[in-house]
């Protein structure tokens, strides 16, 4: 006794503590979350706003390039100089233009992308400054973000008129280290101008300008208790550039500022939740207390009820009002749930309508059922004319129908014991024990007799039809499983060849499976857009009065490989009873199409005859066809 109570008070210290902690979880939890998600909206926001200051400035920029081109390839003297290849008027004048919009770099080309001229001395590799150029001529006068002699340049290009193009003029800005940390005051974000993924200028401090520069700013984390939180995030941004050597921007945000606030937050909840849990306690172990003593006899009342003992009951003594309320709560639980598991256990194991044992019921006993029986006889039955009952009268009277032949079922008299269960929808066993003297096919006969006499449902009479198939045991087998599914086999062969009885019979169970591979396989087949088992026969069709073949009869034919031609007959009748035969006759169809189109392009004009089913046309899509 002394172990439960302090269990229980235990458990109540236990929750008391949980409850607390959980608390402070969920809400640490939603305040991280509505911090983080403040946050990522505020810095995606920032990245947006900042990404519109950097196009704005490309533009405003972009204007000054494109009105600065404009006034030098308009100049007379320049368009002069050019078509007389005078390079000292060129650079002069380049240099002199440039000077007065503060440009950083002036070039002129020739048409090809080759250099003429240039305000500043250094390489300009032929290959880089052709390509620029031709990247440039796709969107002129339009400013292009360029990488040129180890340098960053907001180029743009206008053509030198005189009156036709002689030329090209490239005007453009540098993009230093200055120019990005002028962008970074009025973003409020790092950026990082990046040549095909290496930076080139960096507000960033304390990374290497390497291949690498991304990966370890992706890879820079801040550690808080157990937790690895990135310190950056960063967005890219593209503007237009050239296609072999591109230049983009990366925004970096710095998260470490809003981490330090999160983390204040946090450590001055976690002292509050230490107060609080020290509250609790106390007060948790009092509540514990109190309760320990009437809850210990409820427990044991609820082990018992556990254990199925629902009439096992001890008062619970002095206790307060909620607990006496609670006892008496718990033994009515008991006789409920008494009679809901006795109801709950009667419909796992017999058919709702019905009443009789359903198939999961029988297949679990049947073994029981065959060493208690002995010698036995297995009947499976179908209803014939059910359906016609359910359509023409409908579900009411078709359910009452059931219900009437399950009580005759019930009422059949036998000399020994019967097991009587509903398999499926109209399908119904019966196990009837046999005494020495009896023949299994009267049992039947005499069942069937039964089962054929007018069932009186309210004012109408009705009269039921059936297929059985028949097994006995143990001369067909002593396997429940194998029983059960033998004896199915029989009635369906019965139903299948319109016979009242059919008794198992040796090698059905084989030809069963076979016939299931056959369906399987069909239905594969039928899948494949291009298979070669199935083939089409053509026979012709003579006129008899002018001696004429117009017309072809299609027969399909089925070989599979290794085992040889299946019989039509066979195939056939086992896509009708599998529900295959539409989508066979629709196969059949497609093919016949594709051939008589090779026989017309080669002139060959017949006419098509093809067998379809009773199914096939009362199908819509066949109608339509």
């Amino acid at each position: 006794m002394r172990l439960g109570i302090t269990k229980l008070r235990t458990q109540i210290l236990l929750f008391a503590l949980a409850l607390v902690l959980i608390t402070t979880l969920v809400i640490q939890a939603i305040s991280w979350w509505s911090a983080n998600t403040f946050n990522q909206q505020q810095i995606a926001q920032n990245i947006i706003t900042a990404e519109n200051i950097l196009r704005q400035y490309i533009r405003s920029t972009e204007n000054n390039l494109v009105n600065s081109a404009r006034v030098l390839t308009a100049d007379f003297g320049f368009k002069q100089a050019v078509s007389s290849g005078d390079k000292d008027t060129i650079a002069s004048v380049l240099a002199n233009h440039g000077a007065r919009i503060n440009a950083d770099l002036m070039l002129l080309t020739d048409l090809s992308g080759n250099l003429i001229s240039s305000s500043r001395s250094g390489s300009n590799d032929r290959e880089i400054l052709s390509q620029i150029v031709q990247d440039l001529l796709q969107k002129p006068a339009t400013a292009h973000i360029v990488m040129l002699d180890n340098r960053i340049y907001e180029l743009i290009l206008l053509p030198v008129m005189a009156p036709r193009t002689i030329a090209y003029s490239l005007v453009g800005f540098e993009l230093s280290q200055t120019t990005l940390f002028e962008l970074k005051d009025l973003t409020g974000l790092d950026l990082t101008l990046m040549n095909k993924d290496i930076p080139v200028h960096s507000t960033l401090e304390g990374f290497q300008n390497n291949e690498r520069f991304v990966d370890e700013i992706n890879a820079a984390h801040s550690r808080w208790l157990w937790l690895d939180r990135p310190t950056f995030v960063s967005s890219e941004f593209m503007p237009t550039s050239s296609s072999e050597n591109p230049v983009s921007f990366l925004f970096t945000a710095d998260l470490r500022s809003i981490y330090k606030q999160y983390d204040d937050m946090a450590y001055q909840i976690i002292f509050i939740v230490f107060l609080v849990i020290l509250f609790a306690t106390l007060i948790s172990t009092v509540i514990a207390h109190t309760l320990t003593t009437p809850l210990a006899k409820l427990v044991k009342t609820a082990n018992q009820f556990a254990k199925g003992h629902y009439d096992a009951w001890s008062e619970p003594g002095q206790a307060s009002s909620e607990i006496r309320d609670l006892a008496s709560a718990l033994q009515t639980m008991g006789q409920e749930v008494k009679q809901r598991e006795q109801v709950v256990t009667w419909q796992a194991r017999h058919d709702a309508l019905t009443g009789l044992l359903n198939i999961h019921t029988m297949r679990s006993t049947l073994s029981t059922i065959f060493h208690d029986y002995g010698q036995c006889v297995v009947i499976a039955m179908y209803i014939q004319n059910f359906r016609q009952i359910n359509d023409r009268l409908g579900p009411e009277i078709a359910d009452a129908c059931l219900s009437a032949l399950a009580n005759r079922l019930n009422e059949f008299e036998t000399e020994a014991a019967k097991t009587n269960a509903r398999l499926e929808g109209i399908e119904f066993l019966s196990v009837i024990q046999l005494t020495p003297d009896q023949n299994p096919k009267q049992i039947v006969e005499a069942l069937l007799a039964t089962l054929h006499q007018p069932f009186q449902i309210g004012n109408i009479s009705l009269s039921l039809h059936f297929y059985a198939g028949v097994c006995c045991f143990p001369e067909h087998s002593q396997d429940s499983k194998v029983m059960l599914r033998r004896v199915r086999i029989a009635a369906d062969h019965a139903r299948r060849n319109r016979q009242t009885i059919h008794i198992y019979e040796a090698g059905e169970d084989e030809q069963h499976l076979e016939e299931l591979m056959l369906i399987e396989s069909l239905q594969a087949l039928l899948k494949q857009p291009n298979n070669i088992e199935l083939f089409l026969n053509f026979q012709p069709k003579v006129e008899l009065h002018n001696d004429k073949m117009e017309t072809v009869e299609i027969l399909i034919r089925w070989h599979r490989p290794g085992i040889g031609r299946i019989a039509p007959d066979k195939f056939i009748g086992l896509a009708e009873q599998s529900g295959l035969i539409v989508k066979l006759t629709h196969w059949v169809i497609n093919e016949t199409f594709k051939q008589l189109r090779i026989w017309r392009d080669q002139g060959l004009l017949l006419n098509a005859a093809i067998n379809v089913s009773a199914e096939d046309l009362a199908t819509q899509i066949f109608v339509i066809i």
